[in-house]
């Protein structure tokens, strides 16, 4: 089945990281690939007044310098990877990035969203740039992958479903996840992180639910004693590495504010390995 990606670039060496990893994993189907340049201009003082709204001029030198950047990066892409799978689309728009990916995805049946940790102009002790915390957290329609800076891909062999086995409403967004362990042979590991000593009723049937939905691939179902979602998921990825971390986001559940800015510095090994968010 032919994917319909959406990859949002700076031109950073994140972003090319994440283009690198998608190109990859997504090698043995067809896909149509959807390169977005995003840019926002802030306001600017002129002699007489401060100016909300561009010039003519300087709104054209910037989207002309971003097609030229999409052009290259289009270029850069078919040559490295010659790949007739895969057709590829540029968008520049002068938008804010949230507004646009929003839209974009509801118009245009986007089937995944791929985007690097970071930008061009975050600090290199940040781990999550602001930009791709609020994608993750906000974007509500469609999943959303994110690349660390500094993964090199390689054939992925486990892929970590982190639930706490609360309030499934739908294990169908677990296609996407399933979809990369087909394709490379991967073993889903279900990990679960206690915080009671055993499950209860409801927890029970949702993994009984779980483990029918899984059952075309290859899994298993780990259970972790310690409550620190944080440290457990570090461990765990770091002494089994692990190629991947997926879990849902939705309220009320254990990864609700996973992304929020205190704890994204205490993210530790599994920072490192791509996450996939699911909605």
């Amino acid at each position: 089945m032919k994917k319909n990606i959406l990859i949002p670039t700076d031109f950073s060496k994140n972003a090319w990281e994440a283009i690198n990893y998608i190109s990859e994993i997504y090698s043995q189907i067809p896909c149509e690939i959807h390169f977005a340049n995003v840019y926002n201009f802030p306001g600017y003082i002129t002699e007489s007044a401060f100016v909300t709204i561009p010039s003519t001029d300087v709104y054209n030198e910037i989207r002309k310098l971003s097609i030229t950047q999409l052009n290259k990066t289009i270029e850069k892409v078919k040559t490295q990877f010659k790949n007739k799978l895969h057709t590829y689309h540029s968008i520049s728009e002068h938008n804010s990035l949230f507004s646009f990916i929003e839209d974009f995805v509801l118009n245009n049946n986007i089937d995944l969203i791929v985007m690097g940790t970071k930008g061009e102009t975050n600090s290199t002790d940040i781990l999550y740039g602001s930009n791709t915390i609020d994608i993750l957290q906000n974007i509500t329609k469609c999943p959303v992958l994110a690349i660390p800076e500094k993964v090199n891909f390689q054939i992925p062999k486990e892929l970590v479903f982190a639930t706490d086995f609360n309030k499934i409403d739908d294990y169908k967004k677990l296609e996407v996840l399933i979809e990369i362990a087909h394709l490379h042979n991967a073993k889903i590991c279900v990990l679960h992180i206690n915080k009671q000593e055993k499950l209860i009723v409801e927890q029970e049937n949702n993994r009984a639910i779980l483990q029918d939905y899984l059952s075309k691939v290859a899994y298993e179902i780990r259970f972790l004693s310690n409550g620190d979602i944080h440290n457990s998921l570090s461990c765990f990825v770091q002494s089994r590495n692990s190629d991947l971390v997926a879990f849902f986001s939705k309220k009320h559940s254990l990864f609700e504010n996973i992304f929020s800015k205190p704890l994204v510095k205490t993210m530790g090994e599994y920072s490192k390995v791509p996450v996939l968010v699911l909605h």
